[in-house]
């Protein structure tokens, strides 16, 4: 505990002096950002904690004098602490998978690495939010699109992982996770991920519609193709569990045994709605009916949510 006060107290210190001094210093921008990154990628969480505010601290406090150099050093940063922080550990190809059932091969996944990347993956996801949310108007075209699609590369990585119920039965079935009681899911980062990048695309209407015509239908596209896939998916997802949940009870019924992957299936579908469905009437629902939205969202919605009850 006292080794992380030190260090919290020594990175204020650090961002201080770095702030009042950028003008002359601003050519060590390089080294401020590796030393905030060995600490951020630290096992120890308290470390991590006060890197990941003495980062952000460091960037809204000299961000506006930033030349584009150091704007790009800044998501190069950025963009190295997002790549390491997704538990991409967690993804086995189907071909091991397959040598798995067949007792070939013996794959373990280290639970704690995963879980410590996912802890650190919403700091970074925090850190875009803050910083993109408070500099993009002074980035360059380029350099919008290059934060955007780091957000939604997250979603969709957790989105994929915790949509495909059956890879995740698969891999804690064959015991890649030892102490796992239950199949693994990532339900808190699918969420939250959806969540930042809508936020920040419903930010960035609201900044463009009086200024620039282009930027806003650009943006305003890129939010309501993901709204659109969003609710679509959605509302295929609550099709699937009513439907499970009637052939389940109709097998309990008949007294039939029931296959685990079913049961799981069911359980997890469940949970996946009533994570996603608080994200959709909070960030989405109400923002389109509070800014006259609405006509433009039941337009954008017709086509895509009549393939998904087909």
């Amino acid at each position: 505990m006292i080794i992380s006060e030190i260090l919290q107290n020594s990175l204020k210190f650090f961002v201080d002096i770095f702030t009042k001094c950028y003008k002359n210093i601003q050519g060590n921008l390089l080294d401020a950002y590796e030393i905030h990154s060995f600490f951020f990628n630290s096992e120890n969480n308290q470390n991590c904690i006060s890197a990941f505010n003495s980062m952000k601290s460091l960037i809204l406090a000299n961000g506006t004098q930033f030349s584009e150099n150091n704007n790009s050093l800044t998501f190069d940063t950025i963009k190295n602490l997002f790549d390491i922080s997704i538990p991409k550990e967690l993804l086995i190809e189907e071909e091991k998978l397959d040598l798995l059932n067949s007792k070939t091969e013996k794959i373990q996944i280290n639970e704690e690495t995963c879980i410590r990347k996912c802890k650190l993956h919403i700091y970074v996801l925090e850190l875009i939010y803050y910083v993109y949310g408070r500099f993009y108007f002074t980035y360059t075209l380029s350099l919008r699109d290059k934060y955007l699609f780091l957000i939604y590369s997250s979603y969709e990585f957790f989105s994929n992982f915790n949509n495909n119920i059956k890879y995740r039965f698969n891999i804690w079935k064959y015991g890649l996770l030892k102490s796992m009681e239950d199949i693994p899911s990532l339900h808190k980062y699918h969420r939250y991920s959806l969540t930042i990048y809508l936020n920040i695309l419903f930010d960035m209407m609201n900044y463009y519609s009086k200024k620039e015509i282009d930027e806003y239908k650009n943006i305003k596209k890129k939010f309501f193709n993901v709204i659109s896939t969003v609710i679509s998916e959605y509302v295929k997802q609550q099709k699937d569990y009513h439907l499970n949940q009637q052939n389940i009870k109709i097998m309990q019924e008949k007294k039939e045994t029931i296959d685990p992957l079913i049961l799981t299936v069911n359980k997890e579908l469940g949970i996946i709605l009533s994570n996603i469905g608080p994200v959709i009437s909070e960030n989405i629902i109400e923002k389109i009916l509070t800014n006259s939205l609405l006509q433009v969202f039941i337009n954008s919605m017709k086509k895509n949510l009549l393939k998904s009850l087909k």
